[in-house]
């Protein structure tokens, strides 16, 4: 006879609701149902990672989650994993019902929204700044969202990023900027063309903000509906009053990268932008030591 622990994680991944069910209720003890053989992962890390949101709810139910957050060997919490496979359906449950996860970092430093972001995932990063992450989270390396989805390429992330008020001069540890891991010419002019229409948005006050944290969440679905449609988004949709821009940050951004990677210093809002040269793009994802010993690799030293 099949071990009822293997019975049900084959029941989570085949994403039969009813077996799910009749196992659990059979075998209490096997709620949470650690698997060493992957990372110790728990009955609702694959529930989430099959995107199946109503056997994650009935985990839930269950009482899965009710004595602490599950955390795999890497510190990936059920929604870190949902997020890395774009199920937006399944990153809004998780997230509703366990606010305190949603900047949960794991031993990479990695969130939900880095995962979303890294993935190309536009909908569950959607959802996630309706449930108020924070966008400004780093990796270990100091990478943000933002850094992901430019180095791997995601222009609808990027646009959602930025529309939603991510910074666009924030450095990671090496001092690299965003923009400066753009996957295409063509990418990096898209990002200083969002970057521009931004900053006339808050020249003319309608600066679009990230909705409140929660549980102070307000009704933000029109947000995603606004957003998908294209429709401008009028003034005070989502806080009142204009957003501050901080000393140095987008309006002076070329100024602060003028020297870097052969970008043009001039004023994002000024004169036709001239892309740099391929050849520049920094490493992504590699720390201070690695490149030091590859500099010295190539110098012969």
């Amino acid at each position: 006879m099949i071990d009822p622990s293997i019975r049900l994680r084959r029941a989570i991944l085949h994403e039969d609701l009813a077996l799910t069910t009749r196992i659990i209720t059979a075998n209490p003890s096997l709620l949470r149902n650690h698997d060493v053989s992957n990372k110790s992962s728990t009955s609702l890390h694959l529930a989430a990672e099959t995107g199946n949101v109503a056997v994650c709810k009935l985990l839930i139910d269950h009482g899965h989650e009710d004595t602490e957050i599950s955390q795999n060997v890497d510190a990936d919490t059920p929604l870190i994993c949902a997020a890395r496979a774009g199920h937006e359906g399944v990153v809004q449950l998780l997230a509703r019902e366990f606010p305190a996860c949603v900047d949960w970092c794991n031993k990479k430093g990695m969130t939900a929204l880095m995962e979303a972001a890294k993935g190309g995932y536009d909908k569950a990063v959607i959802v996630l700044l309706e449930e108020g992450v924070e966008m400004e989270g780093e990796d270990r390396l100091g990478n943000t969202a933002l850094h992901f989805a430019t180095a791997y390429g995601h222009l609808k992330v990027i646009r959602t990023l930025i529309e939603a008020g991510a910074e666009v001069d924030r450095p990671n540890r090496q001092g690299w900027f965003p923009i400066q891991y753009s996957f295409t010419q063509a990418a990096e002019l898209y990002f200083k063309q969002l970057v521009e229409v931004r900053n006339n948005n808050i020249h003319n006050g309608r600066m679009m903000t990230p909705p409140p944290r929660h549980p102070d969440r307000k009704d933000t679905s029109h947000w995603s509906e606004g957003r998908e449609s294209g429709r401008e988004t009028p003034a005070g949709s989502y806080r009142e009053g204009r957003r501050e821009t901080p000393s140095g940050s987008i309006s002076s951004m070329s100024g602060i990268m003028g020297d870097r990677g052969g970008l043009v210093s001039q004023s994002l809002q000024g004169s036709p932008l001239v892309s740099r040269s391929r050849a520049a793009t920094p490493v992504f994802g590699r720390s201070e030591r690695a490149l030091v010993g590859r500099q010295r690799a190539s110098s012969g030293s």
